[in-house]
């Protein structure tokens, strides 16, 4: 039986990687990573993770369609991989010194002969051996001579197109720089970003996402200053804007003031009908009765419109069942005439969303009969329209074979008689394309406050504390505090002062929980919700004037027994407080009393610049983008020196790489290796002979043997090659072979060229909103899914963020609800609180139950039975209306996830996943 063999290449591994990378910049699938699971392990009701009693840490998955399921239910947010958000990685190989390197040969294997064999480094094949570095400069080489497998001691830099050699014998091929973009996304302890600086334009679909301030200038003003970006790329959502409007004709004939009407920017939308059936992906019109503005919505997901229209001209809202995104608003124009004729048109509103130039019409002149036909009989008096004009037949008979053209008395037509009446008009809208938005950060004048710190946010806060400045000899400082989550996050300046020398003191007011002496206080305790108290605090008891609560003195301090979230009791003494000695308390007056803190949030105040560009804010990145220019505009005539330079290079990956890859030189020969070295050589000669041209080289002869052949001229074009070495008379056995560059030569093509097979996707979340509300609980899940579905829809979901949660509202108490408390229906159904307000509450469904208005949900303080001597009631929850799922968490393929321990985003954290996929 004859024998036969075969080989998959580590190309093909990198083809299913292009696959998977293509279909993500292209759009043509839609991955997302998604996030879930919002109760702790404990509380997990899977047969295929055992609860540990002890802490809230998952067993390990399991890989069956049946685990699958389970965990399917329980995705609240996706999150889409965007372009931008997918990179080629390789194998991370730092640099370091006297370390060998691999050098590029295009014949490891895993035998010797002819000098083959394995690398310096035992591999096998050049995608295993270490032949390229990442310096501490973030850029990467290719090692094309490693100086006969020598130590490396000096590390290279530079970036020029040319072989860099370095004293230590090696040489090297510049091949990239790791921009900070891709650094801050990509870069791992075990792999790095690899790109092609030629494609890097689309990398990001033209969206201005990176400026450099090289100039900050100085002297403008933050009420008076803006950035006027001009480019070739546009606003996606709104790229043309109505500018201005060109009466090439106002017509004639006009006894009333004419209606114009803007053609629509979304042609063959449906008109939205009382709760009409619609299809997720399709267009809906609906004219605002309170505006008349005509608005176009998508629509997102859902099946049936509510029974009222859309009025909203932002963002996406619930509608019936539908989530309704807008779109566009149809432009108004309105004229006016001198005489008989439109001298002038006023834009009412330019409207939103056209994608190409819109037309206008006019209510006519005149009301026309007929159109003028060729030999056919004209009826006296009758209004006859041809080519824009109206004319009445003055004289009947038949028209003849020829038109009418004349715009003044009257002329014959045939055997009839035509009397010019009027005239169309003709008007133009004047169309600007809209570019990107940016807003700027401007620093005021050298002696007012620039920006607040907070040093100690304090985590205790309920209610808004006070914010005071130290004075100033002119304008004091004024500010306004913002609490998050108990933490005084931010100090929003209502006023910035003026005449400082040095930096104002900042005061904030302790945290102050208010309540009712007489609703709050009974069996000892005080009643405050979520009062994020602890035992042992201090806080200092105020009447507010009014009469003390029995057994407290006004402005005494006291010290919490938290009691639990929302109750607490007073103690005399920080010893009373841990022994759980606490006062006996007697309700007072229906009046507010005060408890405080004795220490409160601090903050450091900064000065000023003196009306420096000292940052930006991407109002719209705009897409398509190649080119950009950034003007700041000073209406005072004050500011100036600001130079803002957009970066399309994410780095200098467009100069630096563009130029290595568009000067690699195709079949170039820059290495020859020695096979053997021959003996009894007192000099030779070196003739280098194959399909390329140019190429020439030396030969270095020690001891009688040919050690080394030294490339004059690389040459180019070559794919084979065969190396002959004459030397004197006696000479024999030197032998050596050319190593081949690439296809496209060395750095021509980075991705192939380091044999990047593996793809990595970058997520991340902070304050993302799942159905308009912002998670702050926690999540326990995170995983991959491609080709997501619309729920209720066999289309393809393709918005940046979907929800696999219901949002209801109803009649409902918020107080006797918290989160990961289950809600039941049908005594079986099951559903989690992730978030709620005093309004809204969103729920993850389990399995694929559904929530239907009217419904009514009973709460479960027990959490099926898992919480002994539940604090809350149960209490009712009767569904007014529902937001269902944009997501159909039981479609897709489930490609990778991952279960954690608890983990979730602060206003303060970022939290990003990696999700590596080496093929």
């Amino acid at each position: 039986m004859a024998s036969s063999y075969s080989i998959f290449k580590a190309k093909f591994k990198k083809t299913i990687a292009d696959a998977i990378y293509q279909e993500i910049t292209s759009k043509t699938a839609r991955y997302y990573h998604w996030f879930g699971k919002e109760n702790s392990w404990q509380d997990f009701l899977s047969p295929f993770i055992p609860a540990n009693p002890n802490e809230d840490a998952p067993g390990a998955p399991s890989d069956n369609f049946r685990y699958d399921l389970h965990v399917r239910r329980d995705i609240l947010t996706a999150k889409a991989i965007k372009p931008s958000d997918v990179s080629y990685v390789v194998r991370r190989i730092d640099w370091e010194l006297n370390t060998v390197y691999d050098d590029y040969d295009d014949a490891y294997d895993t035998t010797d002969g002819y000098g083959f064999g394995p690398a310096y480094s035992g591999a096998t094949r050049l995608e295993d051996s270490n032949f390229y570095v990442l310096t501490t400069q973030y850029n990467v080489y290719k090692c094309i001579w490693n100086n006969n497998n020598s130590p490396s001691t000096v590390m290279p830099v530079g970036t020029t197109a040319d072989i860099i050699e370095t004293s230590d014998g090696y040489k090297w091929k510049f091949m990239y720089t790791i921009p900070i973009a891709l650094r801050n996304r990509f870069l791992s302890p075990e792999y790095m970003p690899v790109s092609n600086a030629l494609k890097t334009q689309f990398y990001s679909a033209g969206e201005i996402t990176s400026i450099a301030i090289e100039d900050g200038g100085s002297g403008y003003d933050a009420a008076t200053t803006t950035a006027v970006i001009t480019g070739d790329g546009y606003k996606e959502e709104n790229p043309y804007t109505i500018d201005d409007v060109q009466i090439t004709d106002g017509g004639e004939g006009y006894t009333v003031t004419p209606t114009l009407t803007v053609s629509d920017p979304i042609p063959n939308a449906i008109t939205f009908i009382s709760e009409a059936e619609v299809n997720p992906g399709s267009y809906l019109k609906h004219v605002d009765p309170s505006t008349l503005d005509e608005n176009f919505y998508l629509v997102v997901s859902g099946t049936q419109v509510g029974t009222i229209g859309p009025t909203h001209q932002a963002g996406t809202l619930t509608n019936g069942s539908c989530q309704l995104k807008f779109v566009a608003t149809t432009a108004k124009f309105s004229a006016s005439l001198t005489g008989d004729t439109i001298t002038n048109v006023t834009i009412d509103d330019v409207g939103f969303g056209y994608l190409a130039q819109p037309t206008v019409t006019t209510t006519p002149p005149k009301t026309k009969d007929a159109d003028w036909v060729a030999n056919v009989t004209a009826t006296l008096n009758n209004i006859i329209f041809h080519n824009g004009n109206y004319y009445e037949v003055t004289v009947a008979g038949t028209f003849g074979g020829t038109a009418p053209t004349h715009t003044s008395g009257a002329a014959t037509n045939g055997s009839a008689e035509l009397t010019y009446l009027a005239k169309d008009p003709d008007i133009l809208p004047i169309i600007v394309k809209t570019d990107a938005e940016i807003s700027l950060v401007i620093s005021p004048g050298i002696d007012s406050v620039f920006k607040v710190i907070i040093s100690n946010p304090v985590p205790k806060y309920t209610e808004t504390p006070t914010v005071t400045f130290s004075a100033s000899p002119g304008t004091t400082a004024t500010g306004i505090a913002s609490i998050l989550n108990g933490n005084v996050n931010l100090i929003t300046l209502t006023g910035p002062g003026d005449s400082y020398t040095v930096a104002p003191t900042v005061t904030i007011g302790a945290p102050v929980k208010t309540f009712n002496a007489l609703n709050n206080v009974a069996a000892n305790t005080i009643t405050y919700a979520n009062h994020l108290l602890l035992t042992g605090d201090a806080v200092v008891y105020s009447n507010g004037g009014g009469t003390d609560i029995g057994g407290l003195t006004d402005t005494t301090t006291y010290y919490i027994i938290k009691v639990d979230d929302n109750s607490f009791k007073l103690a005399a003494s920080l010893g009373d407080a841990e022994s759980y000695t606490p006062i006996t308390l007697t309700p007072g007056l229906n009046e507010p009393h005060t408890l405080t803190l004795t220490a409160g949030a601090t903050a450091i105040a900064t000065l000023g610049t003196g009306g420096e560009i000292v940052g930006y804010t991407i109002v719209n990145a705009g897409y398509g983008y190649t080119n950009a220019n950034i003007q700041v505009v000073d209406t005072t005539g004050n500011g100036a020196g600001a130079i803002l330079v957009v970066d399309f290079a994410q780095g200098n990956i467009d100069t630096l790489q563009a130029n290595v890859e568009l000067l690699a030189v195709p079949g170039a020969i820059y290495t020859i290796k020695m096979v053997a070295g021959g003996s009894n050589y007192s000099a030779a000669t070196v003739e280098i002979i194959g399909d390329g041209t140019g190429a020439t080289a030396t030969a270095i002869v020690d001891a009688g043997q040919v050690t080394h052949i030294e490339i004059t001229n690389p040459g180019r074009d070559y794919t084979w090659t065969d190396i002959i070495i004459t030397g004197n008379t006696g000479a024999e056995g030197a032998v050596a072979r050319a190593i081949m560059t690439p296809l496209g030569g060395h750095g021509f093509n980075a991705i192939d060229e380091l044999n990047a097979n593996a793809i990595v996707f970058y997520t991340s979340i902070s304050r993302d909103r799942n159905q308009g509300l912002e998670i702050n609980n926690d999540y326990r899940k995170v995983g991959l899914i491609r080709n997501l579905k619309q729920f209720g829809s066999n289309r393809k979901f393709t918005e940046d963020i979907g929800s696999g949660c219901v949002l209801i509202t109803g009649n409902f108490d918020s107080s006797k609800l918290e989160p990961d408390m289950l809600l039941i229906k049908d005594g079986y159904k099951k559903y989690r609180i992730v978030e709620y307000t005093d309004t809204q509450i969103l729920l993850s469904v389990f399995n694929n139950f559904t929530i239907d208005v009217g419904d009514i949900l009973t709460t479960d303080p027990t959490n099926a039975g898992r919480v002994e001597n539940p604090v809350l009631p149960v209490s009712n929850i009767t569904v007014d209306t529902v937001s269902e799922r944009t997501i159909d968490p039981f479609s897709g393929e489930f490609l990778f996830f991952s279960v954690r321990e608890a983990y979730s985003p602060t206003p303060d954290q970022i939290i990003t996943v990696r999700t590596i996929v080496e093929i």
